[in-house]
């Protein structure tokens, strides 16, 4: 859909530019506009607040006495650098910003591993320099030719743009003969009134010039060369349009500069425009490779790089932009920082999360997510640190969170109205409250905290902390008993015979609606709990004999409960009773699985493999390739040889002896599939052939197919990342480790793992757990150890001496691989020698799966082997049964929770086992 919506935006900007934009593109330039009048008004808006007179001249200006000055306010957009004052004298225009510390160019001068080794920083500077470049554009002003020093940064490399006023100025006399621009009406100075005004063509010699031109001409002859006197150029006027194109044009020069940071230092700091630009034009054609590929279509679009010869500087003035954009470049208009920011025009791979962390999230949802986090994180630091330390430490945040209802209460009462005086000179009502103090109050806020503040939040917050603080909650909360008030509301609007949690002491945790009150204090009875219809009360078991309480609701007292007790004759009586057998009920190997799996105690962290044959999963025309169980553990998928991925149940019922037939089954690969994965965080399945398939499991239908760039240059290994992550990498067989977001199209990054060796083809891929690394191993037997945060290669090491044929990562940083060399190794990730190291007598460990610390192995002779993380070297070999395993063992997967085997055989049946 996204693609299609791109395409119906470049369509659309197409026809309606041959439409209506191309008949009038030799029309006459707009009407100009006093360009002071017009800059001052529109940085106004910008950082909003108004020009405050100095100087000479102290009265409100004559654009101030005609409207109403703009209230102060914050900036048009958050990544704007404020603005302290804004201040006119007769002269001049100041723009007051507070002190910066850092700037981007101490980042590119002192610390440019910080930009090089994330490439989602770039693109968050980029993002926020976009935000407050549309700002600009929309109120009118124009962001000037901006480098790095324009962009002030703090330590987390969060940007704020300060715009460059320079290109404002007025220019001087010496540059290109021109002369000031002077005001409409000048006074005349002492001394004056005896000039003459000449009028302003007027020339005494212009009639000996020409006579000596006629006698030049008349000299040389009429083969001569005629010397033509250069005609004055006039000046066009500057049209906001080239000022923003040439805006477009700076931002590309400084997304350049940030790429290429390690080179761009010789540049002088107050290096014009022109100069930069053929700077950074050079430095992308002469290494294009450095440039991200998240960052070339941006580049390519904002300076023009992909032309034949480029374009080319024709003029280098302050106000002129460097290049003519094209009307129609693939579709779209020339670039403008609403179109870069837009998820339908954009050439930007922006994360979704960029505007959440651009500007804080408002809303009543998004504040009563916030304080349900936030009261949640202090309850469990009380729950930590004791009442005592609460009373020290935590009870001014708890009562200043508490105090809130208190207000919101006195609001409440109050009628909040804006005059017009207040609402002109943009001051906010002060109330005084109870507590002797006057506060602002926006009333454009309280109903939004009104429905964040309400009975469900008062009975949420107070009755962990009634619990966890007791007696003291009297100390250090003033206003407790208005919240258990609230609380006790909440409760009276879910069910009326509640009782208030006011009521009751604090150490004692509020009666929930499930409470009785009338009932001496037993907890009610639902009729639907317990195991086999029963119901707990108190120590005793009570088997309703009606399938029908005298209640109709789920709240109200079942018959025998609260009015004096069971009798004893209908207790033997359902005692007594035989139930009635399940049709559930197991059998034959289940049962056996399930008696001994009771036996076993919790506390057991070892894997026991007995060889139960619990069920079978036959479908598959060709070998089973991979197999891969999902989080829940009640389906699993597995790839085959037939160029299938099936989705398949796991059900506890049978003897053990019963087919199972798949949910789903996914036919759209054109080669044998030989990986298969969850994505946990959006939920969808990951396999593939050399080509990469990204399905819905629900529907089976495609949303996405990753191809080779080079169909000479196959996958050969793919990996998904943990939750929250949202990205695949693949591996290819030059040797590039590529990351794609399934969300978005395009690359996410791209790492070369190879170097300056040839280890070899990649053959296997794992992630670790954080996400934070992922290793590849060689069919050479090398393995390559990547920081995914910041691309660079940890360490690479020869760990084996055949073909390495499954890597596995760990919590703790460590790696489990094995090899056609017949070992299984035991790494950690930063250090040289294996932790342990196992050897296989016969065959080659091809398959494996962890548990807990330990490792299930599995080979091609049909054998299942438990070995320790921990331990010294030792390991358990079982030989399965033809009875319960028919053909070799291709694949393996194991269910921690159920501590079951699902093992995948060439002739395409897969077996689970215990």
């Amino acid at each position: 859909m996204r693609d299609v919506a791109t395409q119906n935006y470049r369509n659309l900007w197409r026809h309606a530019y041959h439409t209506y934009g191309q008949p009038y593109s030799h029309s006459p330039a707009p009407s100009a506009v006093p360009a002071l009048d017009s800059v001052r008004q529109a940085l106004q808006r910008v950082y909003g607040c108004s020009f405050l007179p100095v100087g000479e001249a102290t009265q409100c200006p004559s654009y101030a006495r005609d409207g109403p000055c703009p209230p102060r306010g914050s900036p048009a957009c958050p990544s704007l650098l404020r603005a302290e004052a804004l201040l006119e004298s007769p002269e001049m225009l100041y723009v007051v910003h507070p002190y910066v510390q850092f700037s981007l160019h101490d980042v590119v001068t002192f610390s440019p591993a910080k930009l090089t080794n994330s490439q989602a920083k770039v693109l968050f500077i980029l993002f926020r320099v976009l935000r407050a470049m549309d700002a600009c554009h929309r109120q009118g002003l124009a962001c000037g030719a901006l480098s790095l020093h324009h962009i002030a940064v703090d330590e987390k490399l969060c940007s704020e743009l300060r715009l460059d006023l320079s290109a404002y100025e007025r220019p001087k006399e010496d540059e290109k003969g021109e002369t000031p621009v002077t005001r409409d009406k000048a006074d005349l100075g002492e001394g004056e009134e005896g000039k003459i005004l000449l009028p302003e063509a007027f020339n005494p010699v212009q009639a000996l010039e020409e006579l000596e031109k006629l006698g030049n001409f008349l000299t040389k002859g009429l083969g001569g060369r005629l010397e033509v006197p250069e005609q004055p150029q006039v000046q066009l006027p500057v049209q906001l349009r080239d000022l923003f194109h040439r805006d477009m044009q700076a931002l590309g020069v400084l997304l350049a500069e940030m790429v290429f940071a390690t080179r761009v230092r010789t540049l002088q700091p107050d290096a014009p425009l022109w100069l930069r630009f053929e700077t950074v034009r050079g430095l992308c054609t002469r290494h294009p490779k450095e440039v991200p590929v998240s960052l070339q279509p941006v580049l390519d679009m904002l300076l023009q790089l992909s032309g034949s010869e480029g374009p080319v500087v024709a003029r280098r003035g302050n106000l002129d932009p460097l290049f003519e954009y094209r009307p129609v470049s693939q579709g779209l208009p020339p670039p403008c920082p609403a179109q870069l920011l837009s998820p339908f025009s954009s050439v930007v791979p922006f994360p979704p999360y960029f505007p959440a962390l651009h500007k804080f999230p408002s809303g009543a949802q998004a504040r009563t997510v916030l304080c349900m986090k936030t009261i949640s994180l202090i309850a469990l630091i009380c729950l930590r640190i004791g009442q005592e330390m609460v009373q020290q430490h935590l009870s001014e945040p708890v009562a200043t969170f508490f105090q809130v209802f208190s207000q919101l209460h006195e609001l409440q009462h109050l009628d909040l109205k804006l005059d017009s005086v207040s609402r002109s000179e943009g001051q906010l009502p002060e109330v005084a409250f109870s507590d002797g103090q006057q506060r602002p109050v926006d009333p454009t806020l309280l109903d939004e905290l009104q429905k964040v503040f309400t009975l469900e939040m008062a009975y949420t917050i107070y009755v962990p902390f009634s619990c966890l603080l007791g007696d003291i909650i009297r100390k250090i909360i003033p206003n407790h008993e208005l919240v258990g008030e609230l609380a006790g509301l909440y409760l009276k609007s879910i069910s009326p015979n509640s009782r208030s949690p006011a009521s009751v002491e604090p150490t004692v945790p509020s009666t929930g609606p499930g409470w009785d009150s009338q009932g001496g204090g037993c907890p009610q009875d639902d009729g639907h709990s317990g195991t086999f219809g029963s119901v707990l009360v108190g120590n005793r078991i009570q088997i309703p004999d009606d399938s029908h309480p005298d209640s109709p609701g789920p709240l109200g007292p079942i018959s025998g409960v609260g009015s004096g007790g069971l009798g004893s004759e209908n207790e033997d009586n359902a005692l007594k009773r035989e139930l009635p057998r399940s049709a559930h009920g197991l059998s034959g190997n289940w049962l056996a699985y399930w008696q001994y799996e009771i036996g076993v105690s919790q506390q057991d962290a070892h894997f026991h493999f007995h060889q139960i044959r619990l069920q079978s999963f036959p479908g598959h025309s060709g070998a089973v390739k991979c197999v891969a169980p999902l989080s829940s553990e009640d389906f699993f998928l597995s790839g085959s040889k037939d160029r299938t991925v099936r989705l398949w149940p796991l059900y506890n019922s049978g003897d053990g002896t019963s087919e199972t037939a798949p949910r789903l089954i996914y036919a759209q690969h054109r080669k044998s599939v030989f990986f298969v994965g969850q994505l946990e965080a959006p939920q969808c399945v990951v396999s593939c052939d050399g080509a990469v398939h990204v399905w819905d499991p629900f529907t089976g239908k495609t949303l996405r197919t990753v191809e080779p760039a080079d169909s000479r240059v196959p996958l050969t290994a793919v990996a998904v990342m943990p939750a929250p992550h949202t990205s695949i990498t693949m591996a290819s067989s030059d040797s590039t480790l590529r990351f794609v977001d399934c969300r978005k199209p395009g690359l996410q990054h791209e790492f070369r793992l190879g170097g300056g060796l040839n280890p070899g083809l990649v053959r296997s891929l794992a992630v670790s757990p954080s996400g934070r690394s992922v290793v590849a191993g060689f069919s050479s037997g090398f393995m390559v150890l990547l920081d995914t945060r910041t691309g660079l290669v940890l360490r690479g090491w020869p760990a084996h001496e055949g073909d390495i044929l499954q890597i596995k990562a760990v919590e703790g940083s460590v790696l489990v691989s094995s090899s056609s060399d017949h070992s299984l190794t035991v790494w950690k990730e930063l250090e040289q020698k294996p932790t342990h190291h196992y050897k296989s007598a016969s065959d080659p460990i091809h398959t494996f799966d962890l548990y807990g610390s330990e490792v299930v192995t599995g080979t091609v002779a049909n054998k299942i082997g438990v070995c320790s993380l921990l331990e010294p070297p030792s390991q358990a070999t079982t030989k399965l049964s033809s009875e319960n395993f028919r053909g070799t063992l291709t694949s393996l997967a194991l269910l921690p929770t159920k501590r079951h085997l699902l093992l995948g055989s060439d002739n395409g049946v897969i077996r689970l086992l215990a």
